[in-house]
């Protein structure tokens, strides 16, 4: 499969539900007008902001730039009102399960023909959407990137990019910096970042704000984030994961 022009000559349409930076990043490299692909962005609070100027992002890898997505929705309701159908949904909000199913929120915007693809943190997300799409392609994709919206419409990328992700594109959808796993290597790569966040996340907040490259460095602390992370890596395989 491949994200450029469909076979039969018309436009793909691709829907980002979440406009925070990852999605925003993201929507900005797949978004190739030219090429017959336009990308669309499901908004909250931003959406006055995007909807008027579009994004603004500021990254490391491809310079200064403006996105301008081919449409912005207030909501997915409104989104699910568009004439054309979402030849791919890709939903890059927080996977929260004991909060809210993504799969249920998306579904005013999937028929026979979308593809769901999830840029989402967290272990075991795609099983909600495999039981509520049997027929869909579901692709799971998990990504580590140094980005933050500044204030709404202003993206900036600051270090790192990189995106894995299950072998279904045969051109990895023209991303350079996007990597081809198995579905077990993917998994794999879940647990992987799941131990890290984990770790990381709350250990910098408890310990006063300090970064990650500063624990490291304490020897107290670096004792206390090697725990966490090992508590977490042995748990993968009882939860089915070898």
């Amino acid at each position: 499969m491949s994200t450029s022009e469909s076979g039969d000559g018309r436009p793909i349409h691709i829907l980002f539900v979440g406009a925070g930076a990852v999605g925003c990043f993201y929507a900005s490299r797949l978004h190739h007008p030219t090429k017959n692909i336009h990308v669309s962005l499901v908004c909250r609070s931003n959406y006055p902001t995007i909807a008027a100027s579009g994004v603004t992002l500021e990254t490391r890898a491809f310079g200064l730039y403006t996105f301008t997505p081919h449409a912005v929705f207030p909501s997915i309701s409104a989104a699910a009102a568009a004439t054309s159908p979402w030849d791919y949904v890709i939903v890059t909000t927080k996977a929260l399960p004991d909060v809210t199913d993504d799969s249920a929120d998306i579904a005013p915007l999937v028929d026979a023909e979308t593809c769901v693809v999830l840029i989402q943190n967290g272990v075991g997300i795609e099983g909600a959407h495999r039981a509520r799409f049997p027929r869909n392609p579901i692709v799971s994709a998990v990504t580590v990137i140094s980005a933050e919206q500044l204030r709404h419409g202003y993206v900036r990328q600051n270090r790192w990019t990189r995106i894995s992700m299950v072998h279904l594109f045969n051109d990895l959808g023209g991303l350079k910096d996007a990597e081809a796993h198995t579905e077990l290597e993917l998994q794999q790569i879940r647990w992987h970042k799941l131990t890290i966040n984990a770790a990381m996340n709350p250990s910098a907040i408890l310990s006063g704000g300090r970064g990650n490259a500063d624990m490291v460095l304490d020897a107290d602390l670096r004792e206390h984030l090697r725990g966490v992370m090992q508590e977490i890596w042995d748990a993968a395989p009882r939860y089915g994961e070898e």
